[in-house]
């Protein structure tokens, strides 16, 4: 086994399994967006359906 990753974790390296870990490191927070904010852009009938399925989401099968 290589020396090297033990003196790296001796000099304060962190270990990175997923990009949760960077995230945290580095202070970094990711909030999920408002609604508001997701259907701002939509047309009427797209705001029904995203209110239709925020309410009541369904899993089709196919």
């Amino acid at each position: 086994m290589s020396q090297a990753p033990n003196n790296l974790l001796k000099q304060g390296a962190k270990l990175i399994t997923d990009v949760s870990d960077v995230l945290e490191e580095l202070e970094i927070t990711i909030a999920p967006k408002k609604s508001e904010e997701l259907t701002i852009n939509l047309s009427p009938v797209e705001k029904q359906i995203f209110q239709i399925l925020k309410e009541k989401p369904t899993i089709m099968m196919i």
